[in-house]
């Protein structure tokens, strides 16, 4: 199981992107067991602080190895799926 954290900014641009690739994520890969806890900064400032939230989007993912970090849009999907430690597909 693959247990994401991922930071929104409201609706904007790039917080809509970043759901979009989290989406497809979790398409991709059903085997992985993806789950994902999306966390809008503006409605949930006491998680933003706990995580460190410097900037959104931004995603946290726990693995077998460390915690993963990811900021941006996530559309550079060999960067996403490799910092994930998932296969190429």
């Amino acid at each position: 199981m693959l247990i994401l954290l991922l930071f929104i900014a409201g609706n904007e641009v790039n917080s809509r992107m970043a759901r979009k690739q989290v989406d497809r994520l979790i398409s991709t890969y059903p085997e992985a067991g993806v789950r994902v806890k999306t966390i809008d900064v503006w409605e949930d400032p006491e998680n933003v602080r706990k995580h460190r939230v410097i900037m959104t989007p931004m995603l946290i993912a726990e693995t077998s190895h460390d915690t993963v970090r990811l900021y941006g849009n996530l559309t550079d999907w060999a960067k996403l799926t490799t910092a994930l430690g998932l296969p190429k597909k």
